[in-house]
C-alpha cells in the first residue's frame, strides 16, 4: 500500500526536537546566567549600601568629601567589590547634607548565554544613598556608659514605662543596660535602644517594644544650653539669699532664691513659690515622712555640688516648669551642674527621687547627669513636655510612668541610615 508523503507524520517529533533544540538550549543558558547575575546584583547592592553608609559616617564626623570617597571605596573593596576586582565605583559626597551616594557597576559575566547574545555587553549596577537621620525626641536617657542604665524595678508589681511619642535610650554597653525586673513589666517607646553590640540573652533581655541594640551613645545634650547659668556661679549665688521658708499650720512655703548648705526637710505639704527659681548649693529638699503633697507651678530648680531633691514621701506631686515661651529657663524644671559630666564615671553623692503614694504630675526637663534618678511609687507618674536625663534612671513601685517629650528641646539620637 502506498503512503501519502505529505500526510505521513512518522518521525515528526524528532524533527521538531531537532529544530527547537538550539532555542531550548539558548533559553536554558540564559536562565543560568540570569541566576548568576541576580546573585551578583544582591552582593553588589550590599557592598553599595555599606559603602554609602561608610562615606556618610565620615561626613557626619566632619570629614571632607575626598575622605568620604576614600572610605566608601575602602568599604566596597572589603566586600570584594573594589576597583581592583574589576568594578567601577562612584562615590558622591555632599558635605552640607552629610549624605553620600555609592554606585558600583561591572560588566555582566556571559557564560552560556553568549550562545544567543554574542559579545553584546551588559552591565550590572547597584546604587545606595545614606545620610544622618534623627530619632524621635528622647524622653528617657541614661548617660552612664557601663552597668545598668535604665531599670524598671517594680518587683512583683506590673510597672510599665511608656514613651508615648519619644525614644528611650541607655548609653551603657552592658548587657543589663535596659532591665525590666517587675512582673510582666514593659518598656515601650517610639524606639527603645541601648549601646550593647548584640541582643542580650537570658535574663538580661529587656521586655521592650520595639527592642533594639547597637545604638551609639547620645552625648550629654544640655551643657551648652545651660552653660550661661553655670558659668561663674560655683561660689556665688546668682540671686539673693532666699528668706527662710514660711511654716504654716498645714504647709510650708519655700521662697524663690538661693539656698547654701541648707537642708530643707519637712513633713508637711511643700508649696514652692509660683514662678520662682530655686538655687541649691550643697543643699537638699526632702519630705521626711507622712503622705503630704508637693506643689510648684512655673518653677525651676538649679542644683550645684551635692544638692539633691527627695520628694518620694509625697501623696500627690504637681511640679511644672516655666512655659516654653518664657524668657527665662523655658521648660527647665530641674537641672544639675554639668561640670565634668563627660567622664560619665559615676554620680554625685546621693540621688534624687520623685513620686509617692498617689499620683505625680511633672512637666518640663529634668536634667541630673551625675545623679541616679528614681521615679515612681504606689501611684502613676505622668510627665509631659518632659525629658529625664540622668546618670542612671530607675522606675520603681506599682504604678506606671507615662512620659511625653516636648516638641523642641529634647535630645535626639542621630544615626547614619540608608535613605533608599
Amino acid at each position: 500500500m502506498k503512503s501519502n508523503f505529505f500526510l505521513d507524520t512518522r518521525g515528526s517529533l524528532a524533527t521538531l526536537v531537532a529544530l527547537m533544540a538550539p532555542v531550548l538550549l539558548g533559553f536554558g543558558a540564559l536562565a543560568v546566567d540570569i541566576g548568576s547575575w541576580h546573585l551578583t546584583k544582591r552582593a553588589m547592592q550590599t557592598a553599595a549600601d555599606t559603602a554609602a553608609i561608610s562615606a556618610s559616617e565620615v561626613l557626619a564626623d566632619g570629614g571632607t568629601a575626598a575622605e568620604a570617597e576614600a572610605a566608601g571605596k575602602q568599604s566596597a573593596a572589603a566586600n570584594h567589590y573594589g576597583e581592583a576586582d574589576g568594578n567601577t565605583i562612584t562615590i558622591s559626597a555632599d558635605t552640607g547634607s552629610e549624605r553620600a551616594t555609592a554606585t558600583i557597576s561591572r560588566p555582566a559575566d556571559l557564560f552560556l548565554s553568549r550562545i544567543i547574545m554574542g559579545d553584546e555587553e551588559h552591565k550590572i549596577e547597584a546604587t545606595a544613598t545614606a545620610g544622618p537621620q534623627e530619632s524621635a525626641p528622647v524622653c528617657l536617657l541614661g548617660l552612664q556608659g557601663f552597668d545598668t542604665g535604665i531599670t524598671e524595678n517594680g518587683g512583683s508589681a506590673t510597672t510599665d514605662i511608656w514613651g508615648t511619642n519619644c525614644a528611650i535610650q541607655a548609653n551603657s554597653s552592658d548587657s543589663t543596660a535596659l532591665s525590666t525586673n517587675g512582673k510582666n513589666a514593659l518598656i515601650q517607646g517610639a524606639s527603645v535602644c541601648a549601646n550593647y553590640s548584640a541582643p542580650p540573652t537570658g535574663n538580661d533581655v529587656p521586655n521592650s517594644d520595639p527592642p533594639a541594640y547597637s545604638c551609639p551613645p547620645i552625648l550629654d545634650p544640655f551643657p551648652e544650653q545651660l552653660e550661661p547659668e553655670w558659668d561663674g556661679q560655683a561660689s556665688t549665688c546668682p540671686s539673693s539669699m532666699a528668706p527662710d521658708p514660711t511654716v504654716y499650720s498645714t504647709y510650708v512655703l519655700i521662697h524663690s532664691g538661693c539656698y547654701r548648705n541648707n537642708d530643707l526637710k519637712y513633713s508637711k505639704k511643700l508649696v514652692f513659690e509660683t514662678g520662682g527659681t530655686f538655687y541649691l548649693y550643697n543643699s537638699s529638699i526632702q519630705i521626711t515622712g507622712g503622705n503630704v503633697d508637693a506643689v510648684g507651678v512655673s518653677v525651676t530648680f538649679f542644683l550645684y555640688g551635692d544638692s539633691t531633691m527627695d520628694l518620694s514621701g509625697t501623696r500627690d506631686m504637681y511640679l511644672t516648669a516655666k512655659p516654653i515661651t518664657s524668657s527665662t529657663f523655658p521648660n527647665i524644671l530641674i537641672a544639675a551642674d554639668a561640670s565634668n559630666v563627660d567622664d560619665m564615671t559615676g554620680g554625685q553623692s546621693g540621688d534624687s527621687k520623685f513620686g509617692g503614694s498617689d499620683n505625680a504630675y511633672l512637666s518640663g526637663i529634668i536634667y541630673l547627669p551625675k545623679q541616679d534618678v528614681r521615679v515612681g511609687g504606689t501611684g502613676n507618674v505622668v510627665a509631659t513636655n518632659a525629658s529625664i536625663v540622668g546618670n542612671t534612671i530607675t522606675v520603681v513601685g506599682n504604678g506606671q510612668l507615662t512620659i511625653t517629650a516636648p516638641d523642641d528641646g529634647a535630645p535626639k539620637r542621630t544615626a547614619v541610615l540608608l535613605l533608599n
